[in-house]
């Protein structure tokens, strides 16, 4: 096979069905690097490995037998910087469903650890690294400076400790903390998935009890393990704290479309009076990496939070390290030291935006965090296009667009579909989109006549513009449905300062949502009842297709 391999030029064979006992690497008489996988315990089949040239067997830098079908090697190179090859062996048609699910579950997971999402590494010399050894080395120096290195701040003046006792963990927050968690994810580097503990909640009950009657260890856990402990502390904090409502993130009843929907509201209605509405986004420097713990325990204590949960989010963090994993394998775990973010800003004048802007910036910095200036826009509806100061003397931008949680919001205030105030224009617009699309799908043109409702019913689709009208009317209801300080239901029944002018303005979420009503013949009182308003607002799919 070897000579084989010389004669045909190849340098790397990947071999299959190798049936070897044991997991061996060695040289052969021809000089060739000959890797070899294990064959299927107890069973005289599989492993696989590889067959490298003598020509390029010197830049062989790793390889990793996966299992019995599945190995890897990385080869690195000069020009073309390293090389992965990935070694799959199906099974054949004999083979079982479960054990052909499982190798190809384990092939795609493999193909996509091994997938490079950068280009180029340098060096702070800026020096191309291609061997990776140094490519891990420079990314392990990165996240550790990322991870350990904090920025100037005062000195913490230490709240005094509060004294009081603390219940042990109860069965039930076991329960909930692990019922809370979502099925599916994949298993982190510990090995044991969600499904896992959902199964030993029992077990977990008695760990985690245990745990706290020896005074709140630690549990140096990591992945799904540490998120049923991180999960009960924080049940028990949200019992103890009252968090503003002007907080957003981890927050129930605070979702990103309620945020969207919220600035939408805002730009609308300054926007109709024809003032003034500056919306300001504050963007923190590496906020979540460089937040100062110091800060975090000061927080904890001011807020009367016993001193027993906060030993016990001490031990959390306490010895807790990280490793980054790059296509050139994991690098060293190193310790972290630090580790809150955007902020969003409403005005109506250009002195208080600055003024705003500074403060902020003051009682960051107080903080150990850092406004990063590059980051931070404002858009306004004023026709200036002037930039405002920090307390630098930095200047931050004015845009006309904005990517505000993943929509894009513009000086116009639009924003998604569930906020937009849509037109009858607009609509047909998005109806004629939809439509060529469907006949694409079908492999259909407007040539072969067929009518519209047909192809509707064979993709039992409803019309874009009924299905965007269900979107709104939910969102609608559940603002409803909310208390009536919440900031959705404040930002719905807030009027900006001023008048309407005169002349045909413009149409209004509010329109289109009275609009929406007459449509379907339902008022605001039927809103309170879920399901009564499910089923009225709810676009009907067209019937299936007959034979």
């Amino acid at each position: 096979m070897a000579s084989s391999g010389t004669v045909l030029q190849k340098h790397v064979i990947a071999l299959q069905e190798t049936k070897g006992r044991t997991e061996t690497i060695r040289r052969t008489d021809h000089n060739e690097l000959l890797i070899i996988g294990a064959k299927v315990e107890r069973k005289n089949t599989g492993g696989v490995g590889f067959l490298i040239n003598s020509t390029v067997h010197h830049l062989a830098d790793s390889y990793k037998i996966i299992s019995p079908r599945v190995a890897v090697l990385r080869l690195e190179t000069n020009d073309q910087g390293t090389i992965t090859i990935i070694n799959g062996y199906a099974p054949t048609s004999a083979a079982t469903d479960e054990e052909k699910e499982e190798f190809y579950k384990l092939f795609e997971r493999t193909v996509n650890d091994e997938k490079s999402y950068y280009k180029v590494v340098v060096e702070l010399d800026g020096r191309v690294l291609r061997k990776s050894v140094e490519v891990r080395k420079r990314w392990e120096e990165y996240f550790k400076k990322l991870l350990s290195e904090e920025f100037t701040r005062r000195e913490v003046q230490e709240e005094q400790p509060t004294e009081e006792s603390t219940p042990s963990w109860t069965q039930e927050e076991v329960r909930s903390a692990i019922g809370k968690m979502k099925l599916g994810k994949a298993a982190d580097p510990d090995g044991l998935p969600v499904e896992a503990w959902k199964v030993l909640s029992q077990l977990a009950d008695t760990v985690l009890q245990q745990s706290h009657d020896k005074g709140y260890r630690g549990i140096k856990l990591t992945s799904h393990t540490m998120k049923v402990y991180e999960r009960l502390v924080d049940s028990r904090l949200r019992e103890m704290v009252t968090v503003s409502q002007e907080q957003w993130g981890f927050m129930s009843e605070r979702s990103t479309t309620d945020a969207i929907f919220i600035a939408r509201q805002v730009m609308e209605k300054y926007r109709e009076t024809r003032k003034p509405c500056y919306l300001t986004f504050l963007d923190l420097e590496k906020a979540y990496d460089r937040l100062p713990r110091a800060v975090l325990w000061k927080s904890l204590r001011g807020r009367g939070v016993p001193e027993r949960i906060i030993s016990v989010i001490k031990n959390m963090y306490k010895g807790s390290k990280a490793a980054v994993r790059t296509p050139h394998g994991m690098t060293k775990k190193m310790d972290i030291t630090v580790g809150a973010d955007d902020i969003a800003l409403v005005v109506d004048s250009r002195e208080e935006l600055e003024e705003k802007v500074q403060l902020w910036q003051g009682a960051l910095a107080d903080n150990g965090l850092r406004l990063n200036v590059r980051k931070t826009k404002f858009i306004s509806s004023e026709q200036s296009t002037e930039p405002i100061l920090n307390c630098h003397g930095e200047k931050i931008e004015k845009v006309e667009e904005f990517r505000y949680l993943g929509s894009d919001l513009s000086e116009e205030g639009n924003l998604d579909q569930a906020c937009w105030a849509l037109g009858r224009a607009q609509e047909r617009q998005l109806h004629a989109a939809e439509m060529r699309m469907l006949r694409w799908t079908c492999g259909w043109t407007r040539q072969d006549k067929v009518r519209n409702e047909d192809v509707r019913t064979v993709m039992k689709t409803a019309p874009i513009q009924l299905k965007t009208r269900e979107q709104r009317l939910r969102r609608y209801g559940h603002i409803l449905r909310r208390h009536q300080i919440h900031p959705t239901k404040l930002a719905l029944n807030f009027e900006a300062p001023g008048k309407r002018p005169r002349g045909a303005p413009k149409k209004r979420w509010r329109d289109v949502i009275k609009r929406d009503l007459a449509e379907i013949g339902a008022a605001p009182d039927d809103a309170p009842d879920r399901m009564r308003w499910g089923r009225i607002t709810k676009a009907a799919e067209p019937a299936a297709a007959r034979d």
